[in-house]
């Protein structure tokens, strides 16, 4: 069976009573609202914070900002430790955040997307680019400057 990738509303991972046992979950919120209230233990869950956009914006006295390196980093880490599961990932009405990271295992874990996947998302270009970039510069093992920093990756 191949494994599948599914993304949710966050009404959806609410109204989960249990986490399926060959599932794990990304659960994205908004930086600035509460975590969603999942029913179950989180042992199989990465939790992460960031706005639904393409670069970091003011607004109001308030910055959002979008996916950084250290949430790209989680994510990857996550789905290299559980890649053997499925995965449910669910932002808040699971149309762009979510949607790229399914895009993301599909494309570059060979997992299998739902029909509605199909049907209704609209993955956010700069989380899926940002994915890509740095889980092919993990597998590489190139080193990069980035900042006049120097990383070794993997």
């Amino acid at each position: 069976n191949k494994k599948v990738a599914i993304n949710i509303s966050a009404k959806e991972a609410e109204s989960l009573d249990s986490l399926p046992e060959n599932f794990c979950l990304i659960s994205i919120n908004e930086e600035f609202s509460d975590n969603t209230k999942l029913k179950f233990l989180e042992d199989r869950v990465l939790r992460l914070k960031f706005t639904d956009i393409c670069a970091s914006v003011n607004h109001k006295d308030l910055t959002y900002s979008s996916i950084n390196k250290e949430q790209v980093d989680l994510i990857l880490d996550f789905i290299e430790k559980y890649k053997d599961f499925n995965f449910l990932v669910h932002c808040m009405a699971s149309i762009s955040r979510s949607s790229a990271v399914c895009l993301f295992l599909h494309l570059f874990y060979d997992y299998d997307l739902k029909e509605r996947f199909w049907n209704l998302s609209s993955p956010n270009p700069f989380v899926l680019g940002f994915l890509i970039l740095e889980y092919k510069k993990r597998k590489s093992g190139e080193i990069f400057e980035n900042n006049g920093l120097v990383y070794k990756f993997l």
